[in-house]
């Protein structure tokens, strides 16, 4: 199971990306750029010349591996995966109360178009963690990402099976 400890260092990293996000940018390109950024160097890697790239798929795998959690995607960290593999590989929930620190929300139907990470829990409009263009990334209510997929689901998905438990 995903510890506390395990849910505070995502939160963590959710912030270090947000105040250093002049240095992140925004790009779909597999196998994922970040895949080789070791825990404890995340730092580093942004102040590195040009920064990372990254997508909003690669964004929340990012954290979950830096914060010691399994692979989201369920192929054990090869680069691979997007927001599809995310939908498919993990626990689906309709209810925002049940979102803890860490949760992922995909929005659209069939393989996603977006996928954002919760970052403070609520019963009805958790702040998410999304990096779904170059602006970004930022910290968002849940109602304030809603409206970019009118009449489109969105669901939650669980990560806490992922956790090891430190």
């Amino acid at each position: 199971m995903t510890s506390d400890a395990e849910r505070r260092e995502m939160q963590r990293l959710m912030r270090e990306l947000v105040r250093y996000r002049s240095h992140v940018h925004y790009a779909q390109v597999r196998p994922m750029a970040t895949r080789t950024i070791r825990p404890g160097h995340l730092w580093r890697a942004l102040h590195r010349r040009g920064g990372i790239t990254m997508d909003c798929s690669e964004s929340v795998t990012l954290i979950c591996r830096l914060a010691g959690l399994r692979d989201p995607n369920g192929k054990h960290y090869d680069g691979y995966g997007y927001t599809g593999t995310l939908l498919t590989y993990l626990e689906h929930y309709p209810e925002p109360a049940r979102a803890r620190a860490g949760a992922l929300v995909v929005f659209g139907g069939g393989t996603g178009e977006h996928v954002a990470m919760v970052y403070e829990p609520s019963h009805t409009d958790p702040v998410c963690f999304s990096h779904g263009r170059e602006a970004d990334p930022r910290f968002y209510k849940l109602s304030e990402l809603l409206p970019a997929f009118p009449g489109q689901p969105h669901t939650f998905l669980a990560v806490g099976k992922l956790g090891l438990g430190r």
